[in-house]
């Protein structure tokens, strides 16, 4: 009920007054104050939306850092907070050396280990980019890969056409997925002459068949997100690579519809990079950056993807578990040499 005053007249509501108030202010200050009206209403809409998404558990804006794909591609952040994925995504165990049965209790427990000094005390951490020009043939198979690892072509042509190639990516990158879209790589050359191969063969458990493999790719080369069926002794022999990892069980959670979104290993962070791009966005990856004289155990059945931050050459060794295992592995190589599938 309105109040009345003492000649029966009823008293003006608050709003009332307020408004006649209001009218009688100097224009400007009415300016000013519906500015800061605006400011604060802006204000609460913005920060409902951030209690909203941080309720879903994702990174908040402020914490990530400008992302080139992000904003070309425009896909959702991180499904998962950066402390869920710390307690949840798996370690890496680092140490200097290892011996046969370090390696042999790593497979046993599925994990992966980053060797940072075994390197050093073989005659591989000698080899450098010169020593590789000076080692090739007349021709080489040189592999053409694009922004997510896909192979595009591949071709036998003379060394210097590659080392003309790695003075480019080195000198002339970019740094984002807009800039060049073919990567070539060198594979499969003969390691042996580098004394490297019987080295890793030793770190495996007797009984063990081994297999190896070789890569030479220019600055921002890449592979194609996979997994092996055995163990691998990776061993960087120079330069720097991002590793990013996913154990078995985490697997089912990567999208793997997106794997032709190509991620910028030359962010500013590696780790938003990762974690914010939709394959990743419901897993727990596992990033490792390694540098020249790096020997990575990595279990087999672990997804990884890998991009080469410099002009990198490393050796991978895979131990397969029984002479059969390695036969046939073998064989499908030699069929698909031939072109031929099964």
């Amino acid at each position: 009920m309105r109040q009345r005053d003492w000649r029966g007249h009823a008293s003006p509501s608050l709003l009332s007054t307020a408004l006649g108030r209001l009218r009688r202010l100097h224009p400007l200050v009415k300016i000013f104050l519906i500015v800061m009206v605006l400011e604060a209403s802006i204000f609460l809409v913005i920060k409902g939306r951030l209690s909203e998404r941080a309720h879903l558990g994702e990174v908040h804006p402020t914490q990530q850092t400008s992302h080139s794909v992000i904003s070309e591609y425009g896909y959702p952040v991180s499904a998962i907070s950066v402390s869920d994925r710390a307690l949840t995504t798996p370690r890496c165990k680092r140490v200097a050396t290892v011996t046969a049965k370090d390696i042999e209790n790593q497979i046993a427990l599925g994990l992966p280990m980053l060797v940072t000094d075994q390197l050093y005390q073989w005659d591989a951490s000698k080899v450098s980019l010169e020593t590789l020009k000076k080692h090739f043939g007349r021709t080489v198979r040189i592999e053409y890969v694009n922004a997510t690892g896909d192979l595009l072509t591949s071709h036998e042509d003379p060394p210097s056409l590659f080392f003309t190639a790695v003075d480019h990516y080195e000198k002339d990158w970019s740094g984002g997925v807009k800039g060049r879209q073919r990567w070539p790589y060198v594979k499969g050359f003969d390691a042996g002459y580098f004394g490297l191969l019987t080295k890793a063969a030793e770190l495996y458990p007797n009984g063990y068949y081994t297999d190896y493999g070789t890569l030479l790719g220019v600055k921002g080369s890449r592979s194609m997100i996979h997994a092996d069926d055995t163990s691998n002794i990776h061993s960087l022999i120079f330069g720097k690579k991002i590793y990013i990892l996913v154990a078995p069980e985490h697997i089912p959670k990567l999208m793997m519809e997106y794997v032709h979104v190509p991620l910028d290993p030359f962010a500013k962070s590696i780790q938003d990079a990762v974690y914010n791009h939709p394959m990743f966005r419901f897993s727990y990856p596992l990033i490792l950056q390694l540098k020249g004289g790096d020997v990575l155990f990595q279990p087999k059945g672990w997804y990884h993807y890998v991009f080469n931050l410099e002009t990198t050459f490393s050796i991978a060794s895979w131990g397969w578990e029984s002479y059969e295992q390695y036969y046939t592995n073998i064989a499908d190589q030699n069929l698909k040499l031939a072109g031929i599938t099964m």
